[in-house]
């Protein structure tokens, strides 16, 4: 059944329609649909020994940012800010020189990738090392090389070593240009690195919305794989939702309920797996939690935004142990900070969903909904959307509540 233009569409976006989903994706909603009273069981257990990651962004070309664009992204306050430099190229010191700038109007930390052509440059790495930020500033460097291979061992200490001689501090990762199969082939080249870091695209096997949502659990087996047989920190830098190549145009669901639910569910499935460090690919753009830097109507965010900010906010935290029924697509975190509980839900599917969480304490919860009536208002007014919650009482450390297609849940609840 065709929907009118400008209505909800199946990702809970109020926007145009976009192409059908696939007949797999399509089949799995189904069978949600069939069922009278779908059902999502959330339980709440202990807090882990995992706490959340620092979480941060990938930048390229930054555009000039508005004092609106400015202030939002100082407001979802990231860990760290990505960017590549490659070092046989004629422009990296104005790519450092605009990242440095823009990392210290937010407020945060650089994460730098090197990358080269054939031959590496020791003076050229030396000059990036001066122009290095001061310390406490440069979260990591990540040691890409050429990019069609891990540094070979040798590379990888001599660049460590040369990086170490001038800023002894900054750890010095050798990172995988691709994915986590470049790095799972060459497990004998890490020699002295003090971490392992590879990016993640979600549609390198398929872009159907229910292969996005399969590949979740992919990302935490990648990351628990890593540890186990690198044997050092992980950091996952950086996690695309979208088409990984920079020349693809940018995926119409990113900006949509689904994309933000996609989100939790990597942030779940990387931060319980015990991901050392998370970067997510953009910040500002099209395929950024804040999509419009400069327009008509002012600064707007995608849904993932609030996301995101909601896991920032709560820093520092540990994650929440939760267990669910796996019969329906959704997505669970649940995080414990030393004043609060924060449980974020994601309907995956496009039915629905009587939702109860159990295990919650006494005290009133502050519940924020997202769903595709309140899209709009959240995008446009991000401030306004977030203060607005409702307290809710548990019925013996129950609460119950209508879960809309694809719609967003985030339940508060103080501790004490």
């Amino acid at each position: 059944m065709a929907l009118a233009d400008h209505q909800p569409d199946e990702h809970g976006a109020a926007s145009p329609l976009r192409p059908p989903t696939t007949t797999r994706a399509l089949a799995a909603y189904a069978w949600a649909g069939a069922l009278d009273h779908p059902c999502l069981n959330i339980r709440i257990g202990e807090s882990t020994s995992q706490e959340i990651p620092p979480i941060g962004f990938q930048i390229g070309r930054m555009p000039i940012l508005s004092d609106e664009a400015m202030a939002i992204v100082r407001t979802l306050a990231p860990s760290h800010l990505r960017v590549d430099v490659c070092l046989s190229g004629r422009d990296w010191m104005d790519r450092l020189r605009d990242a440095v700038s823009l990392a210290s109007a937010v407020n945060t930390a650089l994460e730098v990738g090197i990358a080269w052509g054939q031959d590496l440059d020791v003076g050229a790495l030396r000059d990036l090392v001066v122009r290095l930020p001061a310390a406490n500033r440069v979260a990591r460097m990540l040691v890409l090389g050429d990019g069609k291979a891990l540094p070979r061992g040798e590379v990888l200490a001599l660049v460590r070593r040369e990086i170490k001689a001038l800023r002894p501090e900054v750890p010095v990762l050798t990172a995988s240009a691709g994915h986590f199969a470049m790095l799972n082939r060459d497990w004998d080249q890490l020699a002295d690195a003090d971490g392992v870091a590879y990016g993640i695209q979600a549609q390198v096997h398929a872009s159907d919305d229910l292969s996005l949502i399969e590949s979740l659990d992919g990302q935490s087996a990648t990351v628990i794989a890593a540890r186990l047989k690198g044997g050092r920190p992980v950091t996952v830098s950086a996690v695309a939702f979208g088409p990984g190549d920079p020349d693809d145009p940018p995926d119409p669901r990113w900006p949509t309920l689904f994309g933000a639910g996609w989100t939790i569910g990597s942030l779940a499935a990387l931060s319980g797996a015990g991901a050392a460090s998370l970067t997510y690919q953009g910040l500002v753009g099209a395929d950024g939690p804040v999509l419009a830097p400069v327009t008509a109507d002012g600064v707007k965010v995608s849904p993932a935004f609030h996301a995101l900010a909601d896991v920032l906010e709560m820093r520092p935290a540990q994650v929440v142990a939760t267990t669910l029924r796996e019969d329906l697509p959704a997505a669970v975190l649940a995080l414990a900070s030393d004043d609060a509980v924060r449980v974020m839900i994601a309907n995956l599917s496009a039915r629905g969903v009587l939702t109860t969480v159990s295990g919650l304490g006494a005290n009133p919860v502050a519940v924020r909904s997202l769903d595709a009536d309140g899209s709009e208002i959240a995008g446009r007014s991000p401030e306004r959307f977030r203060s607005s919650t409702e307290q809710r009482l548990p019925a013996d450390g129950v609460l119950s509540f209508v879960l809309g297609p694809f719609a967003l849940a985030t339940l508060t609840q103080p501790r004490g």
